[in-house]
């Protein structure tokens, strides 16, 4: 075509017709002089008939898979913008010798090309275009129209507002249709339906019954597929089923399709960049289902999850193992997925658990080996990693999990690493202040603290910074309470106060003549009685927060009427 004068569509669609597919390996440069030369007939053109044959020179160079520049992108939207976009997206009047749904294409291919820069899918004009492009998934049967859709759809994901725009106009559903009956574009639709469940979870599913339907389809290709794709299948199912809603797991069969199809993951010879999405999968089964239940039970499952659980504690021993914790950043999910693992299993050592003791002994030492690992981490990040702690929220996040998995460890088995985890303490009582945000590490923690007041060792912690440490979290999540982001914190943040306040009360009843006068508990009966009045007017219904600190208080004013003379006048006018 000769862009330097006037051609008609007539033109175009020869050129379309003959150039289906652009060769990918011409270079960036090549590519932007086409559709500078196509930009420049487009505005040059008298009518919509060379109008449209610049722009379908232009979506077709798009749609060939051949990469235009940022600098062309962005050109090609301020030259043709939103209007001729939507009309193109609208129109049904087609030409009797073109292609049903050239305008669309061209429209989509268009889109696509320029959809990505952030001042464009922010636009509320994209917001109009949302319904239509969602409508070509269930209307249209052209795979080159459809693609182009889903590559608009996965744009309008990176902006988080377009997400409720989307489902209300059932893309979810569309979605599921075109993986469920569309061979060929399976793949992206599933790859759409994945970033939906990340970012949504499970409120996005209207209809249980279409979940299931998608979860049996993949699951049937996870187990029957045994080439490299079963890796991305592994990958697909576990970012899925972090939207699953309520349902009957006993019922759902695809559950024992992932099941299998992990089996041949995980019993195989396999590298860890294969074993990593397998054992993320494994904890969200584990989330889903009763794990003490499956590794008592005596079917095929049980020797499934007790390698699950196995190969986690190995995981956690070897990602901890002589590594820092910059160094186990990358490995964040992946630890958190096997804590996930390994802590839902410490059930199975209950008394009441009906295995065989040879099997818990076996578990137990395992388990035992795990958090000697974490806690030996613990201190070591204490010792040398506190700054990069403070500067990095990823890494909070890791030693969050690291206090949870003790936590839980030491409620199951309170008498076993109890001088580990003494020797621990104060590392793990300053770690649980450097990572509290508006999550308090420190309530995993509370219930161990209540086991260990008892024993004489205790005494140490008492000259350490143990009050410190529970009178700054005591007070910084009274202070949260002022203004709670959600129902879920208020009561998540009662619950911690809840718990500290039962350990200050135990360290009181137990161990009063080693606290007495002591300078921090003073400071907290005037935190207390300053702050009582408001909590008491800001919380209504919790009447083991309202009993605790009460008990609380009366144990402090007890241990001040030893010196009443140097009591608060706080505390006086309070009373």
């Amino acid at each position: 075509i000769d862009f330097d004068s006037q051609f008609d569509v007539c033109d175009s669609l020869t050129w379309w017709k003959n150039n289906s597919k652009m060769d990918q390996g011409v270079s960036e440069g090549v590519v932007l002089e086409l559709v500078q030369k196509a930009l420049r007939a487009y505005e040059a053109a008298t009518n919509d008939t060379e109008r449209f044959a610049s722009l379908l020179i232009i979506g077709k160079v798009m749609s060939s898979g051949a990469r235009l520049p940022l600098t062309g992108q962005r050109q090609v939207f301020q030259v043709i913008g939103f209007d001729m976009i939507y009309r193109l997206l609208n129109t049904k009047d087609v030409p009797s010798d073109c292609p049903k749904t050239i305008y669309a294409s061209v429209g989509c291919s268009l889109l696509a090309c320029f959809v990505c820069e952030p001042g464009v899918i922010s636009d509320a004009q994209m917001h109009t275009l949302a319904p239509i492009l969602v409508k070509f998934l269930s209307e249209s049967d052209d795979e080159a129209l459809l693609l182009d859709t889903l590559d608009c759809i996965m744009s309008y994901l990176s902006k988080e507002s377009s997400h409720e725009l989307l489902l209300s106009c059932n893309c979810l559903e569309k979605l599921c249709m075109l993986y469920l009956n569309n061979d060929t574009l399976k793949e992206k639709a599933c790859e759409i339906m994945c970033r939906f469940s990340i970012a949504e979870g499970p409120k996005m599913w209207k209809d249980v019954t279409l979940f299931n339907d998608v979860m049996k389809k993949l699951s049937n290709e996870f187990v029957t597929d045994h080439t490299i794709r079963k890796f991305v299948l592994c990958e697909n199912a576990s970012k899925m089923l972090l939207s699953c809603p309520q349902y009957d797991f006993d019922k759902a069969t695809w559950c024992d399709y992932l099941e299998r199809g992990l089996g041949d993951i995980l019993f195989s010879k396999i590298e860890k960049d294969q074993r990593d999405p397998a054992l993320k999968l494994a904890s969200r089964l584990v989330v889903l289902k009763d794990l003490p239940l499956l590794l008592s039970s005596q079917n095929s499952s049980s020797k499934f999850y007790h390698l699950v659980t196995r190969l986690s504690c190995i995981e956690i021993i070897m990602v901890l193992e002589d590594h820092n914790l910059v160094e186990i950043i990358n490995d964040a999910e992946l630890l958190v997925a096997c804590f996930s693992i390994v802590e839902r299993a410490f059930g199975y050592l209950k008394p009441s658990s009906t295995v065989s003791s040879k099997q818990k002994e076996q578990l137990y030492k395992t388990f035992k080996g795990t958090i000697e690992k974490v806690l030996v981490f613990l201190k070591d990040v204490w010792s040398s990693d506190k700054e990069t702690l403070k500067s990095n929220q990823l890494c909070r996040q890791i030693i969050t999990g690291c206090v949870r998995i003790v936590g839980a460890w030491t409620i199951q088995e309170p008498f076993s690493l109890r001088d580990e985890v003494f020797d621990c303490i104060d590392a793990l009582l300053d770690l649980c202040d450097l990572c509290k945000n508006n999550c308090c590490p420190l309530k995993f923690l509370l219930p161990t603290l209540s086991y260990l007041v008892a024993e004489d060792n205790f005494l140490q912690c008492l000259e350490s910074n143990i009050l410190n440490q529970l009178n700054s979290s005591f007070q910084s999540q009274i202070n949260l309470l002022d203004n709670p982001q959600c129902e879920d914190e208020e009561v998540e943040v009662v619950e911690c106060i809840v718990a500290i306040a039962s350990v200050l009360i135990n360290i009181l009843v137990i161990h009063e003549p080693d606290v007495a006068g002591n300078v921090v508990l003073n400071d907290m009966i005037r935190y207390l009685f300053s702050e009582f009045p408001l909590i008491r007017d800001t919380v209504h219904g919790y009447a083991v927060l309202s009993g605790n600190l009460t008990a609380l208080g009366l144990l402090l004013m007890k241990m001040q009427t030893l010196e009443v003379k140097k009591i608060d006048l706080l505390s006086c006018r309070f009373l």
